[in-house]
């Protein structure tokens, strides 16, 4: 894959095109976006193969998590 500088050509940046605080929060939404979609990328995604089981792990039930049913609020439970 290769690049060509084409002399003469640039482009126009937000402020500029569309005024400055116009520009200025588009120009931080799209940080934003990007900032979003690595955390989605980098964390989420990778937490979520981190404790998925894979196909063939004799070891795949240690990483379900059951949660045990919680009594009603305000009953009485002997814990023994």
């Amino acid at each position: 894959m290769r690049f060509t500088v084409v002399e003469g050509l640039g482009q126009v940046i937000k402020e500029r095109k569309r005024g400055l605080l116009r520009g200025l929060g588009q120009r931080l939404a799209m940080i934003g976006d990007i900032l979003l979609v690595s955390w989605r990328i980098y964390v989420v995604l990778q937490a979520q193969l981190l404790f998925e089981p894979r196909e063939g792990d004799e070891h795949a039930h240690l990483t379900e998590v059951r949660a045990s049913p919680l009594p009603p609020p305000g009953s009485r439970t002997a814990v023994r």
